[in-house]
């Protein structure tokens, strides 16, 4: 447990935290530039802001009378600074934001645990100070995590699945959902959480409606439509409930596109109890993450 009572620990910490972070946001801007100019934008900004935290904590260490360029360093304040500036930029811009959000929740949990157990009231006011910095930022991070993963999927999604204007067959609208469902079965299974058995049971149970639905008219063979499903899921290295609700949320887009969409009203009404079935999912998923 990390835990300061003297203002000066706590304020040369915070300063390599935000130096460490701004150097990190900064090499994520550079890396996602090709990729998508809006993202490195936001990571070009989250330096800069991360540039004026450490200006705002020199401003703290004034208003403390600490003098940071002559504070040594114990082990402990270069191990909580260190632990979270330890991350290196990855190649998906998807992993960059993943460990973006990590680096602001750790920062958040480093100055609120802190705040939390210190007896001293100066160190306390300046920690809450600081972990409600970081908590904005972590907010806005997810927030773009969860845009970025829902258009790697819908991309994905164009690659293996037809639209509504393309099917028009009960089987065909079947063996697309069955894809999806069954990739979002495999997803919930690897996410490592012990509190979301609720959440594969009803994911499962989806599943094994639509392969009987779909081996009641025709011969399909799973093993293949497996194959596929795994190809929906390629390229994900990081499963959380987050991005799980954000899948099921533009798994029923998809199917509300046939509800709007087709004439077929076999599709229509099936498209509908799926769309509910991925409601249901969504406060399962909700209800876990609050647990």
């Amino acid at each position: 447990m990390i835990k300061f009572e003297q203002v000066e620990d706590l304020l040369a910490t915070a300063q390599q935290i935000e130096l460490g972070a701004a150097e990190r946001y900064m090499e994520s801007a550079k890396a996602a530039q090709a990729e998508n100019p809006e993202i490195a934008a936001l990571f070009q900004r989250l330096a800069e802001e991360e540039q004026q935290h450490e200006k705002d904590v020199l401003a703290l260490a004034k208003d403390a009378s600490v003098d940071l360029t002559t504070t040594s360093v114990s082990e402990q304040v270069a191990q909580a600074g260190n632990s979270n500036n330890s991350e290196k930029v990855k190649d998906s811009l998807y992993e960059n934001l993943v460990a973006a959000v990590k680096r602001e929740e750790r920062a958040f949990e480093i100055y609120s645990q802190i705040a939390a157990t210190s007896i001293n009231d100066d160190v306390r006011h300046y920690a809450e100070i600081l972990a409600k910095e970081e908590l904005g930022h972590a907010a806005l991070l997810r927030a773009m995590r969860r845009r970025v993963f829902h258009e790697y999927k819908t991309q994905i999604k164009s690659t293996f699945l037809n639209s509504s204007d393309k099917l028009t067959s009960i089987d065909e609208f079947l063996i697309s959902a069955y894809i999806l469902e069954e990739s979002v079965a495999k997803y919930i299974e690897n996410i490592d959480e012990t509190n979301i058995n609720s959440c594969r049971e009803h994911s499962r149970s989806i599943v094994e409606h639509l392969k009987t639905e779909i081996s009641k008219t025709t011969a399909e063979d799973f093993n293949k439509l497996d194959d596929v499903s795994d190809n929906v899921l390629s390229g994900i290295k990081t499963f959380s409930i987050d991005n799980m609700m954000a899948e099921c949320e533009s798994i029923y887009e998809y199917y509300d596109s046939f509800i709007l969409k087709t004439e077929n009203e076999e599709i229509m009404k099936k498209a509908l109890f799926l769309a509910t079935q991925n409601l249901t999912q969504i406060t399962l998923l909700q209800a876990s993450k609050n647990t």
